[in-house]
C-alpha cells in the first residue's frame, strides 16, 4: 500500500520484488485482504437464492416485467408463489 491504496495484488511471490528496506510488511497471518470492499453488509446466499429461484424483473417496461411473471408462472406449480426481485420503477 502507499498513501492509502494498493499498489500491487497477488500472492506474496507477486509482490516480493516490490518489498523495499523502507517497506512495512503486514502479515495477514493467511487471511485475505480485499481492496475496495466497502459494504461489509451484504446478503451472498439471499443473492444466489433470487437468481436461482425468483424472477429478475429489473426490466425496462411494465410488459417486460408481466412477460417474465407471466413466463415463471407458467412453469410453477398450482399454488406456488412467483417471486420477483430488483424491481425499480425509476427505470420504466
Amino acid at each position: 500500500m502507499k498513501d492509502g491504496r494498493f499498489v500491487a495484488v497477488g500472492s506474496n511471490a507477486d509482490v516480493q520484488n516490490l518489498v523495499s528496506a523502507g517497506t512495512e510488511v503486514i502479515d495477514a497471518a493467511g487471511m485475505t485482504v480485499t481492496p475496495g470492499f466497502i459494504d461489509a453488509h451484504s446478503h451472498p446466499a439471499g443473492a444466489g437464492v433470487n437468481e436461482l429461484v425468483h424472477v429478475n424483473i429489473d426490466l425496462r417496461s411494465v410488459a417486460s416485467i408481466q412477460d417474465a411473471l407471466a413466463a415463471r408462472a407458467r412453469e410453477t406449480p398450482p399454488g406456488e408463489w412467483v417471486i420477483g426481485f430488483k424491481y425499480d420503477d425509476t427505470k420504466l
